[in-house]
């Protein structure tokens, strides 16, 4: 189930991503996670039409989750009449992206996606 993130849940959602990256834009984000019987499986943040960081955490990858998480913001996004969404074309996640529809930008720093 996609739920948009409380405060409680920024902690435990924490705790999901790797030290190696940085979280404090989240302050600024909205947040939408994925519950899986109680436990929060991976997140997406967004910022007006863009999806600053996805993660879900290994052992729940290749379960359909990202692309749940997707779908749901999706919605969002066209709810909001926004019918363009880009992310950052980081190398952990392009792959991700790019199967889900999103094309890379000329420059090759972004990927987007048109509804």
């Amino acid at each position: 189930m996609i739920r948009k993130a409380k405060q409680e849940h920024i902690s435990r959602l924490k705790a999901l991503f790797p030290s190696t990256h940085s979280y404090e834009a989240w302050k600024e984000d909205e947040i939408w996670y994925y519950s899986l019987d109680g436990t929060e499986a991976g997140f997406f943040a967004l910022k007006e039409n863009t999806i600053t960081c996805a993660f879900v955490a290994p052992d729940y990858r290749d379960k359909g989750i990202g692309k749940e998480l997707f779908e749901g913001v999706k919605t969002l996004f066209l709810a909001r009449a926004c019918f363009r969404v880009t992310t950052p074309a980081v190398e952990e996640s392009r792959d991700f992206f790019l199967h889900l529809g999103f094309q890379l930008s000329q420059d090759k720093k972004t990927l987007i996606y048109s509804f």
